[in-house]
């Protein structure tokens, strides 16, 4: 399983539209194959469009709470 560099993933989507980023999310979905190995990949892109679309953070470690924006 490939791992994805995620500065690199967020450096290319930043660039991204917001209808680019919706188009990239529906592929990725579309790709779910329900195997987990082959999925998580997968989900973990779904997961930082998904906020990069809703404008959403992720907790940045400065404290130990869950991560209150997104609710994970």
């Amino acid at each position: 399983m490939a791992r994805i560099n995620i500065q690199s993933l967020h450096s290319k989507l930043k660039n991204m539209n917001i209808q680019e980023l919706e188009k990239r999310r529906e592929d990725l979905r579309n790709s779910l194959k329900g195997d987990f190995m082959h999925d998580l990949s997968l989900r973990e892109e779904i997961h930082k469009l998904t906020m990069l679309i809703e404008g959403v953070a992720p907790n940045d470690g400065s404290c130990d709470l869950d991560c209150l924006n997104c609710g994970s």
